[in-house]
């Protein structure tokens, strides 16, 4: 893949670099996109950051510039051809708020059914205490009688 540098956007744009810059820099504030920067050697002991641009951004870049010279609004621009990371959070944030309502209502339910399954448990325990101790009233001899005299004693 082969990528577009600053030089690149400035021939296309007739911008100087600085300007370049300061557009990459509000796309990166208003938009939250995330330009590719790799290291570079730049001397024999110095290296340096460089932005590298796919052809996607590199039109986006000249979209921009015209879009630039036509309202002399910078933010507007940004915003209308990379879009804005402010309304973006905030349909996230709905959505998660939506998610989060769906996973409560679930988790409620969940938890009203266990109160339920307790309360049917329960009352098979004491069913059954009840037949058990039935059992061992009507018994007379046995398993049983041996058990109650045991117990009461």
């Amino acid at each position: 893949m082969a990528y577009k540098e600053y030089k690149d956007i400035m021939k296309a744009t007739g911008k100087s670099v600085t300007s370049v810059k300061k557009w990459r820099l509000k796309i990166e504030e208003l938009s939250g996109y995330e330009f590719k920067k790799t290291r570079m050697r730049v001397s024999r002991r110095r290296v340096q950051d460089v932005y590298q641009f796919t052809e996607d951004e590199f039109d986006k870049f000249i979209r921009l510039s015209q879009r630039i010279d036509e309202t002399n609004n910078m933010a507007q621009s940004v915003i209308e051809v990379w879009g804005n990371l402010k309304a973006r959070e905030e349909r996230q944030l709905k959505q998660d708020v939506a998610n989060m309502k769906v996973t409560l209502n679930k988790l409620v339910k969940a938890h009203n059914n266990k109160n339920i399954t307790i309360s049917v448990l329960k009352n098979k325990i004491q069913k059954l205490e009840e037949r058990i101790e039935d059992l061992e009233d009507n018994q007379s001899k046995g398993f049983f009688t041996r058990n109650k005299r045991k117990i009461g004693k």
